[in-house]
């Protein structure tokens, strides 16, 4: 039972904290063959020893394999240092692409390094067989030194620690075709006592290396180049579906203002990602999609095999493609399309379906009942906005805001009365540390105006990074 709750803590690692950015490549496998990658969940190095390092996948100096490691057992003096509750080392070698992973749950640290927790790390780095440069990237998550809380930190970051040594985060190394990426890394000071005198303690590396190669824009489906800024966000493209830069692994485009999985960390929008995915068996879903600044916005979530891949919008009502989207690192994607045309806008012919190859989402309709226009977070509260169409019932019924919990099962967290016009506005708190949450609210409205009869109707779940 421990080791499968282990395994489960792991996954819930790689899938909502990992920054699992593969880059999709064009390249042979024989390619990637010639392309190094290594993974390590801790190492401890400086003790007269090579390396003490038990949990790691693909050894260095030989082509990169897909390997995974869970190992958890620690060698002394490491197992002098810290406890360690879930680990992984992953490395991957797929479609000209190659991939490093590790992360850690919840070690504990032990002896001189007592006054040092956090509650989870990753670190990636990655590597295409065609053009650009290696990179890598890395989290830290729920850090504390010595009393002093850093929060999530996803950034280059030095602490020096009196009387124990220097605290490197998100340290990357480049160079010569290659990178290695250190979420954490403790360097202990040479006047410490015995075998600990200038020992290096690293937890979650991740390395690529390769002759030449690197990772160039990322690829659709069919094997054409992406666009390098995302999505084609036509007009209102900045509230509604902007391209963002092309980052490590192929960027994205960014899901517009409300969407609610705009900002926070990466981990976070990851995290948000997933709960979208959660309860479908399609690796692939639209989220949502809105009537916006005489646009149609759109966004939604993939899963990580889809990173950097280009997402398709077809119109079902014509079977035209309308709009294309880049899947972020953070498996988001957001983009923007005209207006159908007013004798099919209202119509149950409507409706959007992304795709990626043959991935495909359940398509959308444009209009609904109940929608919910925006979503957000600060500080620690739930933001929620929306509106219910006529006809409605006489009285207006209120409606309930609900969290989910699970797949099957909600909590109502608030009871709000509409406006006259239809809309509605929602305060909640926020549930305590979780990344992201879903939202949805419920209703009743009549079906045709002059009915007396009422049916219930919902707004589709909505994801929101908890900020």
């Amino acid at each position: 039972m421990l080791e499968d709750n282990r395994v489960r803590l792991v996954g819930a690692l790689l899938a909502g904290l990992a920054a699992a950015t593969l880059a999709l490549c064009g390249a042979s496998a024989a390619s990637a063959e010639a392309t190094g990658c290594r993974a390590s969940a801790a190492r401890l190095t400086g003790l007269g020893v090579v390396n003490l390092e038990p949990t790691v996948a693909n050894g260095p100096g030989t082509p990169c394999a897909s390997q995974s490691n869970t190992w958890l057992t620690l060698p002394a003096p490491l197992n002098n240092l810290l406890s360690l509750n879930a680990v992984s080392a992953r490395t991957d070698a797929t479609s000209g692409s190659v991939s490093a992973q590790a992360g850690v749950i919840a070690p504990l640290f032990v002896g001189v390094l007592g006054g040092i927790s956090l509650s989870a790390l990753t670190a990636e780095a990655h590597q295409c067989a065609s053009g650009g440069s290696p990179s890598g990237r890395s989290e830290v998550v729920g850090l504390t030194v010595n009393g002093t809380s850093f929060g999530s930190l996803d950034k280059p970051l030095t602490i020096d620690i009196p009387s124990l040594g220097t605290l490197y985060l998100n340290r990357s190394i480049a160079g010569g075709g290659s990178v290695t990426q250190r979420a954490f890394e403790l360097v202990l000071l040479p006047n410490l006592p015995g075998e600990l005198a200038g020992a290096d303690l690293i937890l979650g590396e991740a390395s690529v290396s390769a002759a030449g190669g690197g990772c160039g824009a990322g690829t659709s489906g069919d094997g054409a180049p992406g666009p390098p800024g995302g999505g084609e966000g036509g007009a209102g493209a900045n509230n509604n579906g902007a391209g963002q830069p092309r980052g490590p692994g192929g960027g994205g485009s960014v899901p517009g203002a409300g969407s609610g999985v705009r900002g926070g960390t990466l981990a976070a929008r990851q995290a948000a990602a997933a709960l979208a995915l959660q309860c479908s068996n399609r690796r692939l879903v639209l989220i949502d999609v809105l009537m916006r600044h005489k646009r149609v916005a759109l966004f939604g979530a993939a899963d990580k095999r889809l990173i950097g891949q280009r997402v398709v919008i077809t119109f079902t009502g014509s079977h035209r493609r309308v709009a294309s989207a880049i899947v972020g690192s953070d498996g988001l994607f957001g983009t923007t399309a005209p207006l159908p045309s007013r004798r099919l806008r209202f119509t149950n012919r409507a409706r959007y379906q992304a795709s990626v190859g043959r991935e495909r989402s359940a398509p959308l309709k444009l209009t609904r009942r109940m929608i919910v226009s925006s979503i957000s977070s600060s500080k620690g509260r739930v933001f929620i906005h929306g509106r219910v169409t006529p006809p409605w019932s006489r009285p207006m019924t209120s409606i309930l805001v609900q969290r989910r919990i699970s797949c099957s099962s909600s909590v109502t967290v608030k009871r709000v009365r509409p406006h006259r016009n239809g809309f509605f506005s929602a305060v909640v708190p926020a549930p305590r540390k979780a990344q992201a949450a879903v939202y949805e609210a419920n209703t009743r409205v009549r079906a045709i105006a002059g009915s007396r009869k009422t049916y219930p109707t919902f707004t589709l779940p909505r994801e929101v990074v908890i900020q």
